[in-house]
């Protein structure tokens, strides 16, 4: 195969994983972000200590703050921009896309403007853009450090979904295929939701066996919004849906799950947010998922409890237990 170059779209903690691989696999990876001290010491140290630390990054990565030379120098784009910026850099920038560019969005939630799913906002944006989405139980730490672990690569085509693949693929990074990007999509964002709940579990110190049962309520309800949306119930039993969401549940890295454990402690979303530090895309898809579920007619409870929860005061082991008496 010949080696390809990668312009990857976002310096945290996934776009410098994601742009380690692409190296790691011999080809060259240029990732652009806004933060000029990143840029410096990714250049001059090949670290991205703030996003990344402790990984050293192959020298085949390098990084910019000027995206529309990048654009030109190579077709093959990963996004991996927190989902609330990918439109706006797309809109910005898009007289600089053209008809060759495919990108890969890695972003997992809805566009809180529109409730729509990142690719499809994307090909509203700029329809010249083929676009594919990478989903599944990917932390980054893990991904840059070589931990075994697999994803699965959504998009219509099969040639252009090939062309992703044998960038990323490697013996630790396994990368499975659907044509469902819809359903992959709809998945990556619904499990933020629902690991927050997993969260608030945690810190109100509920057993496995609550656990089990409210996880088992959650991948129901995953396929039913799915199926709603125009994708396949049979992608929310794959990577894309059951793989990640236990990710996400259960993981210590998860800020999905550290937020609902900080929400216990802290009483306030404020409070929460910033003990996490970072962006919570469950917070972001709770605040966009009655757009998202217009003229759905189901019942979806535990989503219902799990608003209720986030924005309320009432005592929750009640509101929970009360829940589980009449739901499960």
């Amino acid at each position: 195969m010949p080696k390809q170059h990668v312009l990857i779209l976002g310096g945290g903690n996934m776009g410098t994983a994601l742009s380690a691989l692409v190296a790691q696999n011999g080809h060259k990876a240029t990732i652009w972000t806004i933060e000029p001290d990143v840029v410096k010491i990714i250049n001059n140290e090949h670290h991205n200590h703030k996003y990344l630390p402790k990984i050293e990054l192959p020298a085949g990565v390098r990084a910019t703050g000027d995206i529309a030379p990048a654009l030109k120098q190579t077709n093959l784009v990963i996004s991996a921009l927190p989902t609330q910026v990918v439109a706006s850099v797309v809109k910005n920038y898009v007289q600089n896309f053209t008809a060759a560019h495919l990108l890969l969005s890695v972003s997992k939630g809805f566009v809180k403007d529109t409730g729509e799913t990142v690719c499809r906002r994307i090909r509203h944006i700029a329809p010249r853009v083929r676009v594919a989405a990478l989903m599944g139980p990917l932390f980054a730490n893990e991904i840059a450090a070589g931990v075994p672990c697999a994803a699965i690569l959504a998009g219509a085509n099969v040639g252009e979904r090939g062309v992703f693949i044998d960038v990323l693929q490697s013996p630790v990074f396994r990368v499975q295929e659907t044509d469902d990007v819809v359903g992959a999509e709809a998945c990556g964002a619904l499990k933020n939701i629902y690991a927050v709940f997993m969260g608030i579990l945690a810190g109100l110190s509920y057993g496995w066996n609550t656990k089990s049962a409210f996880i088992t309520k959650a991948i129901q309800e995953m396929a039913e919004v799915v199926e709603h949306l125009g994708g396949k119930r049979e992608t929310v039993y794959g990577l894309a849906g059951l793989g990640d969401l236990v990710t996400t549940c259960f993981g210590e890295q998860s800020r999905n799950r550290r937020f609902g454990q900080a929400l216990c402690k802290e009483k306030s979303i404020d409070k929460a947010l910033q003990s996490v530090g970072q962006v919570v895309e469950g917070v972001k898809t709770l605040e966009v998922i009655d757009r998202v579920l217009k003229g759905y007619s189901g019942s979806l409870p535990l989503l219902k409890l799990i608003k209720r929860l986030v924005k309320s005061n009432g005592d929750p082991h009640t509101i929970i237990e009360q829940f589980f008496k009449k739901n499960m």
